[in-house]
Order: structure tokens, then sequence, then C-alpha cells
């Protein structure tokens, strides 16, 4: 560290045979870092004992080393050197040169006296040297700072105004205070720290040279007790250091004519004894610190030529009697001049050339270097002051600081000035106590504030007329004159349209005679109040030309007549006043009416407000596009006449709008609820759009709405429950979707009075919700009555609830059958012999058993319910099932719910768009009806009767229990098929048939269903007809009931022989019977001959030539199928001979049927001979009335196996 401190300040001299320079400087270093961190004491002894022995020894040579100087310097120039080199002469004598009293030089002062040449070397002969002034001459070089070390009594030097380069230290000498270094050539400079002087020097002049560095760099080493820095006209650069050295005790700062930016540190607020400050022409920016106001000792301020911004500070204001020159110019100050500088009255002021906000204070004003500039003191103040004294400003109720000097006059009360502060733009005294007239000569004042916009002054007590020169105030746009006390008189001069007023309110004064229609020429104005005068005559039809910017017309509480024009109506938001002029004739024209805000609106004799709500439906229909709109929105006709609207008696209250199928498109107007006495809306058949407005709910009057056939639409619509009077409600074919909201319809018994879209299909996702409807329409247009079924109001649910009510009633009233049967024989065997009941009960009950199977159906898989086996029970069972729910699908099909898209229930009603009532459309009268009961009856009639038959053999008592159950089973189900396939087709019928035909179609569909129980047999048959046989009934002896030990055993004479009598009376009713049978039994087989006969014969005309092989089989075919038929005829003899075989006398009993007495039915046969094969074709009478055709092969087959049956059942038997 000493080494870089100390390098380069050893001095050669041929003289000199030391370097004092390098001992003295180490010596001054390392008494620094001892004192302060207490190092270096051995290096310190040594450089300070060679710097002491050089200073002792140096003293002698003083006389030489003034006329080295002489000679370094080009002394034979000089301007003055008197005395020097002159032998004679002592050194102290000569010119320039000082000495003490021990003639020891103290001072050498050469100013301005032509020295050349270098850094004179030899003055650092002079230990004792105090003051060295060499300023003013022409030297040269650099100074590398040793010339002058060993000067350690040197306190002032002044080398300023020569031509010094390179880096200038400014503490060459230890106990230097003062040094001048002004107008050289240096590029740097700087100050040492260790140096004994840095806490001794206090004036440092630099200005005019060529420093050329940072000012961080300059102001590190900086002095702390300078009080005199001086740096200008240099070209420093960078910005203060932060923080800025402590200088508590400068008084003088110039730095002005750098390069300097950034702000102006804080600190400067601290140096007390500050009386110059000098910042000018740097690149300074920020603001003026405010807290320089509180330097009392300031005497100069100059930061002029920078960049410094917002606003003055008003503690500078402080300064007075202090400040002598505060130049603030050439800135980018701004804002308003603080009134506090108007007290540096005897203080040069300079504020030119910045952004500040005009007018400045009075007192400002009044500054010697201000009161001349127009752009901060503008005259305005002279006129304002002219206008307080012409309305008696003393007695104003509101006068603060008018014409106080300490604040602007834009400060003043009621004035407004611009955004510069400079001109006033608006006076605004109204309710302020003005008096005095208004005439030419206020006007020629006001004229003169060629910048003023407003002029406020109502409610005053000013008197006079407008004067025709108002026109003169040509920037005018705010004039407000209104409320006079004694108010203004006269009329309102034309000239005041020469003014591009947006505002003119002359309203309560005495003006008269007629409104200028000048008036129309304002195209700016935008109030106009003439309210509380006395206008007269007609209003300007002219005021319409102001459509596009008035927005406030107050012609109210005149004296005005005649019609308002219609042409005000074309005004768009405007405040329109025009009530208490009694004389204007009615009514108003319907669009002044329609107009949001109006007076008007609550005049009924001028604007009656149904006529406003029926523009109102004009205009959101699209009235334009309506088909007829006769008279609709005439300006001056009554709306009772115009087109679809209807009045009462009096042509007071609109009772009647009807609109249907007019055209009508856009939306429906919330505003029909201002028609309160509106009873029949018809707004059907159009093409309305929106939502219904939910208003309409408030017309409590109403009792006919027909809002279908438009585009409404909506998921949430709801009319309140207000409408109590409302007795029809048509909404249907529209697009509402969601849910209506109940209103408590009552009329619930008329199909036609509330109707909606709230059927299936639909085009949303759900249908519409309405509780209340009455009748519901779909998307086709098609609608059904919304009302109870007869199912519904005797309290079931749905049909399918109903359906359990009715299996539940088959199952009844085939048990309630089976009880009476049961009753009743019990009753007719009560007194019956048990032996001949029993030996009845066994010929009687296989035949019963035969007979259900009649009734049931040999064709039928409901035959298995006679036998035994569990397999066909279940297929029986399955089949029932299996008819059940298909069935059931029809009854779900047929409910009668509307919300349900699954049903198929066809909508019939039509509503037409013209007609108030719907209708049904469906064809389907009293003769489809009727074909429909004969197809019933002849298709199932029969079944439940035969199923009756089945119940009712179930309950007589010669039947074992197992038997007993499976006709009660079998004729249950029989005929619950039967009586629930035609409750099916009813309902169905009732839901979808539209015409008579259609029933009988729907009727056959449903009647296919009771067949699977047919066709399944068939199928089975086909598939394995021994596994059919096995499961139908055959003739057992559980078909007689079971004989108690105790009844074999009893032994009741009387009752045999009665039962034998009887007995025989019936042996031989059936013998007689027997012997018919034999003899039709001989025809048969004469018949039977005849067959073969004939099938020989045709068996030899069937055998081709050349191939009677295959002839033959067919013969022999022909033969079997011959003795087939015989066998199975014979077969049916020996059977029913058989079956009559009974009886104590031998005698074959003729056959009768259990319980009717009538023979068992009869398949009739119909045989068709072919010629090529011998086929027969057998056309039973079926039990459901039907006719089928089956292969007679097939038949034949099953009758030789049913006879081989019989035969071997008769002969086991």
């Amino acid at each position: 560290a000493a080494s870089s401190c100390c390098e380069n300040r050893n001095t050669y001299d041929d003289d000199v045979d030391m370097l004092w320079g390098d001992a003295q400087c180490l010596c001054d270093f390392y008494t620094h870092i001892s004192t302060f961190l207490q190092v270096g004491d051995e290096s310190l002894n040594g450089n300070c004992a060679t710097a002491a022995g050089h200073r002792v020894k140096s003293r002698a040579w003083e006389r030489p080393s003034l006329q080295k100087l002489y000679m370094q310097t080009g002394g034979e120039n000089w301007r003055i050197k008197t005395g020097w080199l002159d032998e004679r002469v002592s050194h102290c004598q000569w010119h320039g040169v000082t000495c003490n009293a021990q003639n020891i030089v103290t001072g050498i002062n050469l100013r301005n006296n032509n020295l050349v040449g270098g850094p004179p070397s030899a003055v650092d002969s002079f230990p004792a040297l105090i003051v060295l002034d060499l300023a003013g001459n022409k030297l040269t070089g650099s100074l590398n700072g040793t010339e002058f070390y060993k000067l350690r009594s040197l306190t002032h030097v002044d080398i300023s105004m020569n031509m010094f380069t390179g880096h200038a230290d400014m503490q060459f000498s230890s106990a230097i205070i003062y040094a001048n270094y002004s107008y050289n050539r240096f590029s740097s400079a700087g100050f040492k720290r260790f140096n004994p002087a840095y806490e001794a020097m206090w004036s440092v002049d630099l200005r005019h040279n060529e420093l050329d560095m940072e000012a961080e760099d300059f102001f590190r080493n900086v002095p702390l007790d300078v009080t005199e820095l001086v740096l200008s006209k240099n070209a420093l650069r960078g910005t203060f250091p932060d923080p800025f050295p402590s200088l508590g005790k400068l008084t003088r700062f110039a730095f002005d004519d750098n390069d300097m930016e950034g702000s102006i540190p804080l600190d400067f607020a601290n140096f007390m004894d500050l009386a110059v400050l000098n910042l000018a022409g740097n690149h300074f920016s920020g603001s003026i610190p405010a807290g320089i106001g509180n330097l009392e000792k300031l005497v100069v301020l100059n930061v002029t030529s920078n960049r410094l911004g917002w606003s003055i500070p008003a503690s500078l204001g402080k300064l007075e009697g202090v400040m002598e020159v505060l130049d603030l110019s050439n800135n980018m100050l701004e804002g308003r001049i603080p009134a506090e500088i108007g007290n540096l009255q005897e203080t040069i002021v300079l504020l030119g050339a910045n952004l500040l906000t005009p007018p400045a204070p009075i007192r400002v004003c009044k500054i010697t270097t201000v009161k001349d500039d127009e752009e901060l003191c503008p005259p305005e103040i002279k006129i304002l002051e002219a206008f307080y004294l012409s309305f008696n400003g003393p007695e104003w109720v509101d006068n603060s600081l008018w014409l106080n000097d300490s604040v602007t006059y834009c400060s003043w009360f009621g004035v407004t000035c611009d955004e510069y502060d400079r001109s006033t733009v608006k006076l605004e005294l109204g309710n302020n106590g003005l008096t005095g007239k208004l005439g030419t000569r206020v006007i020629d004042i006001l004229s003169q504030l060629y910048k003023l916009d407003t002029l406020d002054l109502k409610n005053n007590d000013i008197t006079g007329s407008i004067p025709t020169d108002i026109a003169t105030l040509s920037k005018l746009s705010k004039l407000d004159l209104s409320r006079q006390k004694q108010g203004l008189v006269g009329g309102i001069p034309e000239e005041i349209a020469d003014l591009g007023l947006s505002f003119l309110n002359l309203a309560h004064n005495r003006l008269e005679q007629t409104i200028p229609s000048v008036f129309g020429t304002l195209d700016e104005i935008k109030v106009l109040d003439l309210s509380s005068n006395e206008f007269s005559q007609s209003i300007p039809s002219e005021l319409g030309r102001l459509k596009d910017t008035l927005l406030s017309l107050n012609l109210s509480s005149n004296k005005l007549e005649g019609w308002i024009p219609s042409e005000l109506g074309n005004f768009e938001d405007i405040v329109l006043g025009m009530g208490g002029n009694d004389a204007l004739f009615e009514p108003a024209p319907l669009s002044i009416c329609l107009m949001p805000e109006t007076d008007l609106m609550n005049d009924t004799r001028l604007c009656p407000p149904e006529r406003n709500a029926l523009r109102d439906i004009y205009i959101s229909a699209k009235g334009g596009e309506w088909t007829k709109s006769s008279l609709w929105l005439d300006e001056y006709a009554n709306h009772c006449l115009w087109f679809g609207v209807k009045c009462d008696e009096k042509d007071e209250f609109v009772v009647k709008l009807k609109l249907n199928s007019n055209g009508l498109s856009g939306t429906l107007s919330p505003n029909i609820s201002s028609l309160s006495f509106l009873e029949h809306v018809d707004l059907s058949d159009n093409d309305i759009k929106g939502t219904i407005p939910t208003e309409i709910g408030r017309l409590s009057n109403l009792n006919f709405l027909r809002l279908c056939y438009n585009r409404f639409v909506g998921n949430k619509t709801n009319f309140g429950h207000d409408l109590k009077n409302l007795e029809l409600l048509h909404l249907h074919s529209n697009l509402l979707s969601g849910s209506i909201a109940s209103i408590g319809w009552p009329h619930k018994d008329r199909s036609s009075s509330y109707i909606s879209d709230c059927g299936n299909p639909t085009e949303f996702e759900k249908s519409l919700g309405c509780d209340e409807c009455t009748m519901c329409c779909n998307a086709q247009g098609d609608c059904y009555p919304d009302e109870d079924t007869s199912i519904q109001s005797l309290g079931w649910r749905n049909y399918v609830d109903f359906t359990w009510t009715v299996f539940a009633s088959f199952f009844g009233t085939a048990c309630f059958i089976a009880m009476i049967s049961l009753g009743v024989d019990k009753y007719r065997n009560r007194n019956q012999n048990f032996l001949v009941a029993q030996h009845v009960k066994h010929g009687t009950a296989d035949n019963d058993a035969k007979y259900a199977l009649t009734m049931i159906g040999d064709d039928s898989v409901y035959q298995f319910f006679l036998g035994k086996s569990w397999v066909g029970w279940i297929i029986c069972l399955a089949t029932i099932l299996a008819q059940f729910w298909i069935l059931l699908l029809f009854v779900e099909a047929a409910e009668i719910d509307l919300s349900n898209d699954n049903t198929d229930l066809v909508y019939t009603w039509k509503c037409p768009r013209d007609q108030d009532e719907c209708r049904d459309t469906a064809g389907l009268g009293w003769e489809g009806w009727l074909a429909f009961s004969i197809l019933m009856v002849a298709h199932l009639l029969k079944d439940v009767i035969n199923g009756t038959k089945m119940v009712i053999l179930s309950g007589e008592e010669r039947h074992a229990y197992r038997p007993r159950i499976r006709f009660f089973a079998g004729g249950t189900l029989l005929g619950a098929v039967s009586l629930f396939t035609f409750y099916v087709s009813v309902i169905y019928n009732e839901a979808i048939a539209t015409s008579n035909t259609e029933v009988i179609v729907n009727s056959v569909v449903i009647l296919f269903v009771c067949d699977i129980d047919e066709l399944l047999c068939d199928i089975l048959v086909s598939v394995n007809s021994d596994w059919v046989d096995s499961m139908c009934y055959q003739v057992h002896e559980e078909s007689v009931a079971p004989v108690s030990e105790k009844n074999k055993n009893s032994d009741d004479d009387s009752i045999l022989e009665e039962q034998n009598a009887k007995g025989n009376r019936d042996v031989e009713g059936l013998w007689h019977v027997v012997q018919i049978l034999d003899k039709e039994v001989q025809t048969l087989r004469q018949n039977m001959d005849m067959l073969v006969e004939e099938n020989t014969k045709l068996r030899r005309l069937s055998t081709p030539r050349g191939r009677g092989s295959q002839g033959g089989n067919t013969a022999n075919k022909g033969s079997s199928e011959t003795r087939s038929t015989a066998t199975r005829t014979i077969g049916t003899q020996r059977k029913v001979a058989g079956a009559l075989s009974v009886g104590p006398q031998g005698k074959a009993p003729p056959r009768q049927h259990s319980g009717t007495g009538l023979p068992p039915p009869k398949k009739e046969r119909k045989t068709i001979p072919n010629s090529f094969s011998s086929k027969s074709y057998e056309v039973p009478t079926h039990r459901k009335g039907r006719r089928r055709l089956s292969d007679s092969s097939s038949s034949e087959s099953s009758d030789s196996s049913s006879s081989g049956s019989s035969d071997s059942s008769s002969q086991s038997h």
C-alpha cells in the first residue's frame, strides 16, 4: 500500500544525493496507518528519520534554489525580475520573495510574471515556505507530487491560469489549506487521506480544467472540513456519491457546467453554512430537495439548465431577506408556483422556460423579475376585479379570496381557470347575493375573458333584460340566468342563437313574447329550460331540428297554446317538460307521450297511458310488418280507433285486443300489463318470439287469452295467481319448454279451456309440464284431452294397476261359480242312494273328463291342464303367462299418459287456428264398436262359456279332487284369457283407434294372441306327437271319487230299491240309443265297402303303362288308407258300445252328457275325392269360431292313434 501511494515521488538531482520525497511520503503514510491501525512502527521510524535529516540539510540551499528557479522558468524573460541574481542584494529582497526575521524564505509570489517551462523543482528547497503563488504564467507539464513535498510549512498554493496537465495532487504539502488549481488543463485530481493536510484543507478551486473522471472517484477522499469546493466548467460525470460526504463546514459549492446526472443529494440540506450552491448546466433530474429552504445562510441557489421536475418547494419562501439569487429557469418544473415564493420580493427570481402552471399568485407577479412574464401573470386579474365591483362584490354571500394577493385568481370563489391556470373559463356565482343590472357594460367586461365558457349567475338579484351584444361572448357554451329575484324582463334576443350554447337556462323569470324559432339552429344545445315564464303563442316546430343534440327541453308553466308539434316526438332519450300549459290541444303526439321522461306521462288528458302501452306492443311486435295496422301510431288519433283495439263504452279503457292472424312477429311487450282493464286478448296465429311476459299475470280482469300458434319460448312460464277471471288460456303450438307454473285453474270441466304443448312427441327432451292443462298438444299439432280416464275416476292410478284388479276379479268369480256349483250338486244329490251314486260316477266321470277335453280344445296346449304331466302343466302356465305378458304390453301402450312418449296413444283432437274450441277428429262411431262387439263375441264368448262350464264341473263331487283342480285351473285360465283379451281390446282401441275399420284391425291383432296355445300345440305335435299324447288326458280310475269302507258296508235296502228302479229306467233309455247307433254302424260298413271298391278303381286308373311297380305302391297306399279309415270307424262304434254297455239288465243305456242330458258335440267331416290320391280334409268347428285347414294325413294319423288308444282303454275297462 505504501509503495502504491508513494510511487513516482522520488526526484533525482545532481546536487541532492537522497530520495527525500520518498522518505517523507512514506513517513506520512506510516504515521497515518500507525495512528489508525497500530502497525508499521519500524518503517515509520526509519523513513521519518531520513526525511528529518534531509529537511535540516536543505535549509542551506535557499539562494541557490532561487537562482535555479530563475533559470528553470526563463527568468531573463520575466516581466519583473528586480534583484534577481544580483550578488549585492540579499535574496530576501528579490522580487516576489518574502523572508522572515531569520532571512528564511516564507513566500514566493511570481503571479503574472511570464514564467515558462515545466514545474519548477527548485522550490522544494524552502522548508519554511508558506505561500506559493505562480498564477497567471505559462508553466506547463504535469506535477508528480514531489516538487513541493519538502515544503512542510506551505499553506497557500495558487498555480491557477497556467497550462499544467495530468493529475493534480491537491495535497503536495502536509500543511496546505488553500489550493487554487483553476484554469489549467488537469485531467484528474485527488486527495490522500494519510496526508496531514487532509484535516486542515478548507479551500479547493479546480474550475476551468479538463477533469474527466467519475464524480464518485473525486469525492472519495475529499477533505471533510473543506469550506469552498469549486469544480465549475469541467467534464466530471456520473452521479454524486450516495451518501454524499459529510461536508459540514461547506459554504460554497460550485459544480456548474459539468456532465453530471441523477438527483441532487438530499444531504445538501444538512450543510447549514452553505451560502452558494451552483449546480447549473448539468443534467440533474428529480426534484429540488425541499430541505434546501431550511439553509438560512443560502444567498445563491442556481440550478438553471438542468432537467429538474416536479414542483417548486414552498420552503424556498423562507429565505426572505437572505437569498439574493434564485435561478430555477430552464428546467422541467411543473405545477403551480407556491404562494410562498411571493415572499422573495427583493430576490432575483428567474422562473422562465419551465412547465409551470400559470397564473402565478398575485404576490409572485409583483416580483420585479416575474411581473412582466405574461405567461405566468396574465392580465385577467384586472378584468375580474372590474366584474367584482360591478355586482357589489364586497356584499356577496361568499367572496372568499377575491382580490387576495396571496393566491392566484384561479383560487377565487366561483372562478375556474383552464388546465394551465391562466385563463378564466367558468364564472359560477349562483346563489351568491349578486346585485346589479345586466347591461352592455357588464357584457363588455365579460367579453374580455376570451376563454369564458360558463356563466352561471342563477338565483341572484340581477335585473334588466338580456342585451343583444351577449353574442360577443363568443366562447360561451353554458348560460344560466334563471331564478332572478325580481326576474329578467323582455324577450329573448335572437342574437343569442349566434352563440354555440350547449346549456341555456332562463327559467323562473318574467320573459315574454314568443320562443324564438331560431333556437332550432342551436346545433350544440343539450339543455334548454324556458319554464315558468310568460311565453305565449305556439311552440315553434323548428325545435324538432335539435333531435340529435337536445337532452332536456322544459317549456312547462307558460302560456303556450295550439298543437304540440309532432316534430318534438323525434327526440330520443330526452327529458321533456310540457305541463302547465292549459291551452295546448289534446291529445299530445303519441311519440311525445311515449318518451320515458316527460311530465305529460301523468297527464291523462294529453297522454292517455294505455296508448303508450299499445305503442310498445306495436314496436315490440314489429308493427310495420303487420297485415293490418290502420291508425296504429297515428300521432293524434284516439287509440280506441286503432285496428284490433276495442275500448269500453266511454272510450276510456281498452278491454279487447284482437290481433290474431295479423303477421305479428318480434316479441310481446311486458307493457301489456298497463292495459289493466283488458278482458280479451287474442294474438294467436302469428310469429311472436321470445318469452311470454310474466306481467300478463297482473291483468286481473282478463278472461280470454289466446297466444297459440306463435313461437314463444321459455322454460319457466309463470302467470302468477291473480288471473282469477280467466276462462280460456291457449298456449299450444309454441316452443315452450320446462314447465308452466300453477295458476289455480278452476275450469277443469272444459277440455278446450287450457291448452299447451304438454303432449308427445315433443321437440324437446322432455315434454312441457302443465299440471292444470285440460288439453295437451304435441309437436305434430295433434291434441288430446288431459282428463282422468274412467278407471282413474274410480281411484285407480292407471290401466296397469287396474289390471291386477281384473285378474283378482277373474279368480274370485271363478271361485264363486265353483262354490255355487258345489252347492247345487250337493243339493241335487242330497237323497241319492250311495251305491247308485257310486255306480253312476263310474260311468259318467270319464265322460265328463272327455267333455272337458272337448271344451278346452284338443288342439290347444290347454288340454295339458287335464293331464297329470307336470311338464304339460308348465307348458300351459308358460303359454298363459306369455299371453298375459303380451296383452300387458298392449295395456301399457294404451295408457293415457300425455307426458309419456312410450304409449301408442293417438292424439285425435284438433285445435284450429281460427276457433276457440277443439274438436275430436276420430271417425270411430257406434258402428265400429258394434262391429268390435260382434267380433269379440264371435271369437271369445265360446271360450268364456266353456271355461265357465269347466269351473262348474270342478264343483261337482262325483270327481276326485285332482280332476276337479284341473277342471278349475283350465276353466279359470281359459275364461280369464278370453275376458282379459276383451278388456285389453277395449282399452287399446279407446287409446289408438281413430276409425271404424281401425278398431277391427286392432282387435284382430290382439285376438291373434289367443291362438298362441293352438299354434304352440301344432308345433309340439310336429316335433313329437307321442310326447304330446303322453301329456294329454288319459282315462283312469282317478276320475271316480274313492269310496270309503264305511260307505261300502252300508246296507240301506230302501235306498237301493229306489235307486235300482230309477237306474232301470235310465238303462232302457240308453238301450234305445244303442239300437240307433247300431243302425249307423251298418251304414258305415256299407260306406266302407263302397270306399274300398272306389279305391280299387282309382288305383287302376292311376297306374301308367310301364310303371306298374309305382302304381302298385300307390294302390297299396290307397288301400291302406281305406282300411285305416274303416278301422277308425269300427273302433268308434266299439267305444260307443263299450261306453254304454252298463246296466243291471244287460241293456246298453243311451249315452248322455253329464249334467246336460245332451249328446256330446260332434265334428263334421267332409271327404273330397281326388283323382290322383285319396285324401280327406277335416273342417272342424273350433272353439273360437275360426276354421283351420290341416292335412288329412295328420288328422287320420291322430284319429288312428286316438282310436287305438280308445279301443285299448275300452277293452281294459
